[in-house]
């Protein structure tokens, strides 16, 4: 499998565990031209908005999948939540987050929450 379908696989789990957990998924894998994407799009039960990207490992060899989420994937996933909150009429007071969803183990039997991975500090 390519990296295309097998991170579509991920995103497929992550999205399941979120919507049990009470999630709407509003949009995946939401792009701004070549500044970047953001997996996982959802409202939670309060009305957060939830910007999440999701991380997987076959195993920890090479480190854990948060360590993934460095400064440039945070910048690009933030450049993205801008221009998603302007194109869908979302206000500045529109409450808002950035989780990472892990993944770890071929079975994706290991799936971990990170809620408020980042802060984004441009936000108003």
């Amino acid at each position: 499998m390519n990296k295309r379908k097998i991170g579509r696989v991920w995103e497929d789990a992550a999205c399941a565990y979120l919507q049990q957990q009470g999630v709407a998924i509003r949009h995946r894998n939401f792009k701004l031209y070549r500044k970047g994407e953001i997996d996982i799009i959802g409202m939670d039960r309060e009305k957060t908005l939830l910007f999440i990207e999701v991380k997987y490992r076959k195993n920890a060899h090479h480190g854990s999948p948060a360590e993934a989420v460095g400064p440039s994937k945070i910048a690009s996933i933030c450049s993205c939540s801008d221009y998603y909150r302007i194109r869908y009429g979302f206000s500045d007071s529109q409450k808002c987050r950035f989780d990472v969803i892990t993944v770890t183990g071929a079975e994706h039997n290991d799936i971990k929450w990170i809620k408020n991975a980042f802060d984004y500090e441009g936000r108003g």
